[in-house]
């Protein structure tokens, strides 16, 4: 049993955690995203997961009305987390999402541009879109595992190896959301 932990905790150490994306890595992933609805969803699910640091989970459970304008500050939105993985009784939580810099990585513009050209007014914000029906946005919310599979579907941050060669981390401090690790 203990040469069992043991491997365990070499295991680990040699893992090592997975670095945080670069805003620079992000802007880049935005640029390659293609057209069309579900590109213009992850235009907003990528700031938006970078910007606030959430797990997956928490990412895809977003509904529109836990977006509000912020009350606090002068802009901005207001994102309700209702419940997460370090929740558990429910309480929720309110975080700030501040505008961006740049135009073509501001989270709150892209979750605008999103709900408008998905025609969302209710429900879940982030959907799944059809691949064989253009223009079909699902009414139910993505899973998890999609948003996995969405970073890993786009090309590689500058200087790794394959287009592949990426995957997302979780940690159990937080979603990992823009940390990766390539492959060696």
């Amino acid at each position: 049993m203990w040469g069992r932990h043991r491997y365990n905790r070499r295991l680990a150490s040699t893992l090592g955690k997975a670095r945080a994306l670069s805003t620079a890595e992000i802007r880049a992933l935005v640029e390659d995203l293609p057209g069309g609805l579900a590109g213009t969803r992850d235009r907003a699910l990528i700031p938006v997961g970078f910007a606030l640091g959430l797990r997956a989970s928490d990412l895809v459970s977003l509904d529109v009305t836990d977006l509000t304008p912020a009350t606090s500050r002068p802009v901005g939105l207001d994102v309700l987390i209702r419940h997460s993985k370090t929740d558990q009784d429910g309480a929720g939580e309110t975080l700030a999402l501040a505008p961006g810099v740049r135009q073509d990585t501001c989270p709150i513009r892209a979750v605008a541009r999103w709900v408008e050209d998905a025609g969302i007014a209710t429900g879940p914000l982030f959907r799944a879109v059809g691949k064989g029906q253009p223009g079909a946005v699902g009414a139910g919310r993505m899973h998890p595992s999609s948003v996995a599979r969405v970073l890993t579907g786009l090309p590689g941050p500058p200087g790794s190896r394959s287009p592949g060669s990426r995957r997302t981390a979780q940690s159990p401090t937080g979603w990992a959301f823009g940390r990766v690790v390539t492959r060696r």
